[in-house]
């Protein structure tokens, strides 16, 4: 992720431990944090799909469609969340370099 080497890079987040701590931080949906992390530990989608129906199933916490049935998670489902996850993180890296905390 490109905003997050600019960050490291204005010396904002000096290790991948803080970018963890800053996801988990600034992103609110948990099933949306657990996506984004395996993302950037270079798991593909279809693992992660794979892990977090574990994690549905485990927790009970598999949300359902507006027709309430559980729903699947798929590498496209999986790619869709990355892709909008990154997108709120580019807002949060603007507004952190926008004032440098």
């Amino acid at each position: 992720m490109d905003e997050i080497k600019i960050l490291q890079h204005k010396k904002l987040l000096s290790d991948n431990s803080n970018i963890e701590a800053e996801i988990n931080q600034k992103i609110e949906n948990e099933d949306d944090k657990f996506i984004i992390l395996k993302y950037l530990k270079g798991y593909s989608g279809k693992e992660t799909a794979l892990m977090l129906e574990a994690r549905w199933k485990r927790f009970g916490t598999a949300p359902k469609d507006k027709y309430g049935n559980k729903i699947k998670p798929t590498e496209q489902y999986i790619n869709v969340h990355v892709q909008r996850t990154k997108k709120e993180l580019r807002v949060v890296v603007q507004e952190m370099l926008k004032c440098n905390c």
